[in-house]
């Protein structure tokens, strides 16, 4: 089956104090046709970059190297040059949905709901399509929040508002940018459940966006880690969490909270998070890994296939497989 997303040796640069810095480097990933790829990673790994990037909503001054292409259409290339190749990519686009962070801040607080909804670029839908969206995305009374401004709402409804919104474009495809940051932990619950359920139903690809490797596992058919702009590590969710074998992945999942333990020090990875243009020579994890020799150091690991799936590290072959421990006390 062909991907219906497809990116390709993908770097970015934006203009950071004046001058290009690179955001993303040598991304390689796919999302085939009803898929759910979470994608995870600390601030500045270039996750949500990469969202932005497939959008088309990249900052004034950016360059884009490499394919990145949406059902077969080239979304930067020379193909999406001239004016028919500039029209491919406004169609192809109008398939792509994006649900925000802060549903509130892509809100007008002057506009209705209902307005907002049906007047919003995608062919204008009615307002009864819009009410059905509404109550099928869990809002009760839908006609009656139809009539209110988004500060009468919660996060939760409003996100469930940005949900309908995208649906209604029918994409085949879904980004979903820390959808439930904001949200309390019963709402991140429910929101979850809509956009797995919705996915399932509509037989719509998404790609759910988070700093919760746990969230991502619990509905996610794979899961890609990135670190400083760069995927270290893309495979299948249950066998990346059961036997992670990047270094930083690891790290990851020993740093969660088991729920059935006091822990005395939950066990960090040391240092901190650095972005793509932060990221020295050759591995960027390389001054945080507790596995790096100078050959890490000096050149940049390539992507190696791995027990179904992708893993950028060089001395997997001296590292042991085994689950990571937790430091904990009983």
């Amino acid at each position: 089956m062909n991907p219906l997303l497809h990116l390709d040796g993908v770097s970015v640069s934006i203009p950071i104090d004046g001058a290009p810095r690179p955001v993303i480097t040598d991304l390689t990933l796919t999302v085939a046709p009803g898929e759910a790829l979470g994608v995870v990673g600390e601030s500045g790994s270039g996750k949500s970059m990469t969202a932005r990037t497939v959008m088309g909503l990249l900052p004034p001054g950016h360059t884009v190297t490499g394919d990145v292409r949406f059902d077969g259409t080239d979304l930067y290339g020379r193909s999406a040059e001239g004016r028919a190749g500039r029209a491919a990519t406004a169609v192809a686009r109008r398939r792509i949905g994006m649900v925000f962070q802060d549903a509130r801040a892509h809100l007008d607080p002057r506009q209705r709901i209902g307005d907002f909804l049906t007047e919003i670029d995608r062919g204008t839908a009615s307002r009864k399509t819009a009410v059905e969206m509404l109550d099928r995305v869990g809002i009760e009374d839908p006609s009656r929040r139809m009539r209110q401004y988004p500060h009468e709402m919660s996060g939760g409804m409003l996100q469930r508002v940005m949900i309908a919104s995208v649906l209604l474009a029918r994409p085949g495809l879904i980004l979903a940018d820390e959808p439930t940051t904001a949200l309390d932990v019963t709402t991140q619950s429910e929101v979850v459940s809509l956009l797995d359920e919705l996915r399932r139903e509509e037989g719509t690809a998404l790609v759910f966006i988070t700093h919760d490797l746990d969230l991502a596992a619990t509905f996610c058919d794979r899961i890609a880690v990135m670190y400083a702009g760069c995927l270290q590590e893309v495979r299948r969710a249950e066998l990346l969490v059961r036997t992670p074998l990047h270094p930083y992945t690891r790290g990851l999942l020993a740093a969660r909270p088991a729920p059935d333990v006091r822990a005395a020090r939950l066990p960090v990875v040391p240092g901190r998070p650095l972005s793509a243009f932060e990221a020295p020579p050759g591995c960027a994890f390389a001054t945080r890994c507790a596995h790096a020799v100078d050959t890490c150091r000096q050149s940049r690991p390539a992507l190696a296939v791995r027990q179904d799936g992708l893993v950028r590290c060089d001395r997997l072959a001296d590292i042991s497989t085994a689950p990571p421990s937790r430091q904990v006390t009983r």
